[in-house]
């Protein structure tokens, strides 16, 4: 009977850290996920910049072009 006890009280200890980590992943995949965006955010607006600033030939104009529509699609 104490050796069930025990067990339980383990396993119960267990199950609650693994709570803890399951949790905590998931919040630390949404920060991730959060940073993600907001990168690709930036990047497309760099080269936004580009577009409108920049002196680029139609190659490299079509290359960055590519590049914008990838990353609309992602966010």
């Amino acid at each position: 009977m104490l050796f069930k006890k025990i067990f339980s009280s383990i396993f119960l200890c267990f199950f609650i850290q693994s709570s803890d980590i399951n949790s905590a992943i998931s919040n630390a995949t949404k920060e991730a996920n959060n940073d993600a965006k907001l990168f690709a955010t930036f990047d497309f607006m760099q080269a936004m910049n580009q577009l409108l600033y920049g002196n680029l030939d139609d190659n490299e104009r079509s290359k960055l072009l590519v590049k914008m529509k990838k990353i609309a699609q992602s966010v």
